[in-house]
């Protein structure tokens, strides 16, 4: 794992969120570059200021699409707004 992971946050063991984005997307830690962390760990910052329930890897999923460096190490692409998904993650659990 490169070692600007670590300073951008990412701890061992790591959150069920980060640990659900693995398996979703079937990567391991270290095929990540390090920008696509800076997302991942930004979702996930960002999400906690709404509350644990928007933390799903449905969201990150919706908002962000993995690619292929040439390389062969991967990093994700925004394909729309992150903050208007976790919103309306929440607003949907508080319709409910």
């Amino acid at each position: 794992m490169h070692p600007l992971v670590l300073a951008l946050g990412l701890r061992l063991p790591m959150t069920k969120f980060i640990c659900s984005i693995l398996v979703f997307y079937k990567v391991a830690p270290s095929q990540l570059t390090v920008v696509a962390w800076c997302k991942v760990l930004e979702f996930e910052a960002l999400c906690n200021l709404y509350g644990p329930k928007a933390c799903q890897y449905e969201a990150f999923s919706t908002a962000y699409l993995l690619r292929k460096t040439s390389h062969g190490t991967q990093y994700f692409t925004t394909l729309c707004g992150v903050e208007k998904i976790i919103v309306n993650i929440v607003d949907s659990d508080h319709d409910m």
